[in-house]
């Protein structure tokens, strides 16, 4: 877990400056804090339908609301709950939530782009722990810290949608679940940050799968500068 904090802090703090953020407008101490609940014991490594899992979507949540964040347009709650069948057999519950949160566009509100993540993990097994702090703590902490920094920027001329997915472990099941209730013509981008807590392909480097769909390899190249190398994967069509 050390390693992916240590590489994480590192690489959120250099994006950053590269980005031209505020200097103080992401500490690694905040990263540590939140990677460090998320991946710790105490949460007995998220497994869907666990009590472990829950107190992980409360903690999105609140962050969420003390970000200044709202819930999505008609709803009263960041929670959006969709239900998994046979879960039951195996927990006390028959459904997971997804924890979304909105920060209005202010010119082009009906235009969406999403930043998400998944939260959950695959829990306990024969008595050991599988924390995953870099499966996917590390992309959930991002996310916590993109809403955040955006919130309190409050400059964003499209409608930001920050979700924090369940049952991805189950076979992406949060995510497919949320491609219900979205308006898919509204969506013009969504980045999607998972297992970025350890580097794959080298120092300064990252991994963009899907890059050969859009050109957001090319506005992040743009922005990052020659020191940064981002490598895809090829067209899968």
């Amino acid at each position: 877990m050390m390693r992916a904090l240590c590489f994480f802090c590192w690489l959120f703090a250099g994006i950053a400056a590269k980005a031209q953020f505020p200097v103080d407008s992401i500490k690694s101490s905040e990263a540590e804090a939140i990677i460090r609940f998320l991946a710790g014991d105490s949460l007995k490594g998220r497994g869907n339908g666990s009590k472990e899992l829950a107190a992980a979507a409360d903690f999105i949540a609140s962050r969420f609301g003390q970000a200044g964040l709202v819930p999505l347009s008609g709803r009263d709650s960041f929670f959006i709950p969709f239900a998994v069948r046979g879960l039951q057999r195996k927990a006390r519950t028959d459904s997971l939530n997804n924890v979304v949160a909105m920060l209005p566009g202010r010119s082009r509100a009906g235009e969406v782009v999403i930043f998400s993540a998944h939260y959950d993990h695959i829990g306990e097994e024969a008595g050991t722990i599988y924390n995953g702090a870099n499966d996917n703590a590390s992309g959930t902490t991002a996310l916590l810290l993109l809403a955040d920094y955006f919130a309190r920027r409050a400059d964003n001329e499209r409608t930001l949608l920050f979700c924090a997915f369940a049952g991805e472990e189950l076979g992406l099941l949060g995510s497919t679940a949320f491609a219900e209730v979205i308006k898919p013509e509204a969506v013009v981008a969504v980045i999607n940050i998972e297992m970025i807590g350890i580097p794959a392909v080298g120092k300064n480097a990252f991994f963009m799968t899907g890059a050969s769909y859009s050109n957001l390899q090319t506005i992040f190249r743009k922005a990052l500068g020659k020191n940064y190398k981002i490598r895809g994967e090829p067209s899968y069509e």
